[in-house]
């Protein structure tokens, strides 16, 4: 699933990625784009991506509520077993998926960190500083770290 605002430029591209990554699975897959409202041509662009690709199906918000509800929409109408959620501006690889994929046989939950992220410093500081603390609250309330090495 693809929370998405704005992004014409990349959903081709990422709609793409995805299909090169998952197709020497020969796995059975949707590509659900959520857009939030988008004021640029994301619309469009998803209509025919949805229209050329059977794989790909749009939900939209008729207002912009943010990547949270984006997710929750999708969360609420998806049909797999299993969910990847990548964010829409080309920083998560699709080629990671299969990696993922892979590590479910162990675990119920997989989660990839980012480790070069290309946000701005003050973005970054801010995320740094909030995963920090989330990271630290649920080490305490579990007893042990979240990731596994």
């Amino acid at each position: 699933m693809v929370p998405a605002y704005n992004e014409a430029e990349n959903l081709p591209i990422l709609v793409s990625e995805i299909r090169k990554a998952l197709s020497p699975a020969s796995l059975t897959y949707e590509i659900l784009l959520v857009d939030d409202a988008s004021t640029d041509a994301s619309p469009g662009v998803m209509d025919r991506l949805a229209a050329a690709n059977d794989y790909v199906r749009v939900i939209r918000h008729e207002r912009n509520l943010g990547q949270s509800a984006a997710l929750a929409t999708a969360f609420e109408r998806i049909r797999a077993p299993v969910v990847i959620t990548l964010d829409a501006n080309l920083q998560n690889d699709p080629d990671d998926i299969p990696r993922l994929l892979d590590q479910l046989e162990d675990c119920d939950v997989v989660c990839g960190i980012r480790a070069k992220r290309q946000d701005k410093r003050s973005r970054n500081s801010v995320f740094w500083g909030g995963g920090r603390w989330r990271r630290s609250g649920l080490r305490w309330a579990r007893g042990s770290s979240l990731v596994r090495y």
